[in-house]
């Protein structure tokens, strides 16, 4: 019996290193993706933390939080979450109605006496989802200089009608939010701010999570950029208080992979995940591939994901949570910026999501290709070359007017290989080695297949 308990525990120990050993190959292979990418679209900072199982795994930060200061970016860092906010109060309603407290498809008359009768009958559904009609934002800007600090008069700023009727089509609004912050003050009785801080945010340990106060930022909130023609350009934040339950948080990547513990650690009950992942559908029966406030998507992989992101002035953001392999991803970029950011995080993830010990094995290589890229504008016919040296490549285009040059990473096992460009991470799947044929996906979200059985971005093979 002793010498089996001592077989059994080099076993432990054996399996721990090697998954120990698999996290360290992945965070390495991540590492070089983000360095690649921050010099690639030229980003002030970027800072990242991956989830597995609740178990922090990844964390890092490149860059700066003050780039004129040169002060580098941490991952405690705050940046603003802009529309990823609204995972936050979405996933607050989830836990209001596992805890019997709220009904999706209620009428929201029921929670707020206050409402105008053009929104009452509006549902929970509905507005968490983007089919309500609601109008984006209200008319005017006089509001966006004020300074908010209760939900009821931000809810009162909207005097548009809906612009259509409720069903009738998806359509994306931010002040949607402000009434579902007046519904979780209706079934709680407290202050929407409040309650998210008590009692949701501190059971999930989400201790840099916090409604951004402009007049009150610190060294240690992030300052805010745009990439503008390829260049950093500072900002002056403007006010976010209108819309803090859509967009007015500031917080931490390390805080928003906690988010998503909601979903495994009993504070969500089976019933009202399946409900907040159930697609919204149209009154002429079409789905939105989006829930009670997460999208539903696929990775290139087809895995699924629950998933929302963000770009505001002086920030763009993403959550990505697998719920299968309950694996997440958060990314937060203190700059305004076109980076395909969901693709950048399923790419991430599939460095910890790889299986395979062994990565394709690619010959030193330099070969000239002849590639078409599919942009909108039409397709552009060019020639360029593939380099493989030493586990990494580069694909150079000189005479395209879109990407001139990108490098290639292993994502590991069979994964396949993503290519870093200013615009983000692009999977490459290279078909056949030997013959050098590759195609590339450019995605975003709300995918309901995967996106590599769509046309491909970019084609290329052999000139010769």
């Amino acid at each position: 019996m002793t010498k089996l308990l001592q077989l059994l525990s080099v076993l432990c120990i054996v399996v721990l290193s090697a998954g120990a050993q698999t996290h360290q190959d992945a965070s390495s292979r991540v590492d070089q993706m983000l360095t690649a990418l921050q010099k690639s679209a030229n980003l002030p900072g970027i800072s990242v933390a991956v989830s597995s199982h609740r178990d922090l795994i990844y964390k890092t930060a490149i860059g700066y939080a003050d780039v004129k200061q040169q002060q580098k970016l941490t991952v405690n860092h705050t940046i603003r979450t802009a529309s990823v906010a609204k995972i936050l109060t979405a996933t607050a309603l989830g836990k209001l109605a596992s805890d019997g407290q709220l009904d999706f498809e209620a009428p929201i008359r029921q929670y707020v006496p206050y409402i105008v009768p053009a929104y009452a009958d509006l549902t929970v559904r509905q507005l968490a989802g983007h089919t309500s009609g609601m109008p984006h934002r209200p008319g005017g800007k006089g509001y966006q200089k004020k300074h908010f600090t209760d939900i009821r008069p931000t809810v009162e700023l909207m005097k548009r009608p809906l612009e259509v009727a409720p069903g009738e089509k998806y359509q994306y609004s931010t002040h949607a939010y402000n009434l579902l912050a007046a519904v979780i003050e209706g079934v709680t009785q407290k202050p929407y701010a409040a309650w998210m801080k008590d009692s949701f945010f501190k059971p999930l340990g989400m201790k840099s999570t916090f409604p951004e106060e402009i007049a009150s930022l610190t060294a240690n909130d992030a300052r805010g950029y745009e990439i503008s023609k390829g260049k950093i350009k500072s900002i002056k934040y403007g006010e976010g208080s209108y819309k803090l339950a859509g967009a007015g948080f500031r917080s931490t990547p390390t805080d928003l992979v906690k988010l998503t513990d909601a979903f495994s650690n009993g504070m969500l009950s089976e019933k009202t995940i399946r409900e907040m992942s159930q697609s919204g559908r149209l009154n002429d029966g079409s789905e939105t591939q989006v829930g009670i406030g997460w999208r539903l998507s696929k990775d290139y992989a087809g895995r699924s994901t629950l998933e929302h992101a963000g770009n505001w002035h002086g920030t763009r953001t993403v959550v990505v949570y697998y719920p299968e392999e309950q694996l997440a991803v958060s990314i937060m970029i203190n700059a305004r910026c076109q980076i395909f950011i969901e693709e950048l995080a399923h790419l991430i993830a599939a460095n910890f999501l790889s299986r395979e010990e062994v990565s394709e094995v690619i010959p030193d290589m330099e070969e000239a290709v002849r590639l078409t890229l599919n942009l909108q504008s039409g397709p552009e016919q060019a020639e360029g070359v593939f380099e493989w040296r030493k586990g990494k490549g580069t694909l150079y285009i000189p005479e395209s007017s879109f990407l001139k040059t990108a490098e290639v990473h292993p994502l590991g096992g069979k994964e396949g290989h993503a290519l870093v460009t200013k615009y983000g991470l692009m999977y490459l799947s290279l078909k056949d080695v030997a013959q050098l044929e590759g195609s590339v996906f450019l995605y975003s979200t709300r995918n309901n297949v995967s996106p590599i059985q769509q046309k491909p971005f970019i084609t290329f093979s052999p000139l010769n």
